[in-house]
């Protein structure tokens, strides 16, 4: 590690504890990200990767370890035989990249088929943010293929990245 990083952390005004969640004090930050938190933050993120203003849905899938091991949004493709458009479902996308995962973060609950390869893929668990309308179907698939969800308990509205603050560290 570089001497004046480590010189950083050791002597820092604010006297914070680099290996725990807490300062000097006991303290937790009052602005600390839960892990459901930020594991759906990153998928609302991915949303924002896409240039096409209608993609509104996204997917990441974690390993054990809590490591993403893939993230897609949806895309709208274009059969070429008839020139008819189709959206290629971020679950799907997501699920085609990994050999076997546990935890998956949707921004929607998903479709019957996206549900069935999300239960031969081995994930074990789906955390979604918002429920589709006829999704009943869906939660039968994922409960006959033993995979648990839930939705995602929002505690807060808005989770804001202020880059500048790290300005001054780094020059």
């Amino acid at each position: 590690m570089n001497s004046n990083i480590e010189d950083y952390l050791k002597n820092s005004e604010n006297n914070v504890d680099t290996t725990s969640c807490t300062n000097d004090k006991g303290e937790k930050r009052s602005d600390y990200l839960a892990w459901d938190e930020y594991f759906m933050a990153v998928t609302f993120l991915e949303i924002r990767r896409s240039e096409n203003t209608d993609i509104t849905d996204a997917a990441i899938i974690l390993n054990r370890r809590q490591i993403i091991v893939s993230m897609e949004s949806s895309s709208a493709s274009k059969e070429e035989s008839n020139g008819e458009s189709y959206i290629n479902h971020a679950e799907y996308k997501a699920l085609r990249k990994i050999q076997e995962g546990t935890v998956m973060y949707c921004t929607s609950f998903p479709c019957v088929k996206c549900a069935e390869v999300i239960v031969s893929s081995g994930i074990e668990e789906l955390i979604y943010y918002q429920d589709n309308v006829n999704s009943d179907d869906a939660r039968e698939v994922l409960k006959q293929g033993g995979v648990s969800y839930r939705q995602f308990v929002n505690n807060r509205k808005i989770i804001e990245i202020d880059f500048s603050q790290y300005d001054d560290d780094c020059s």
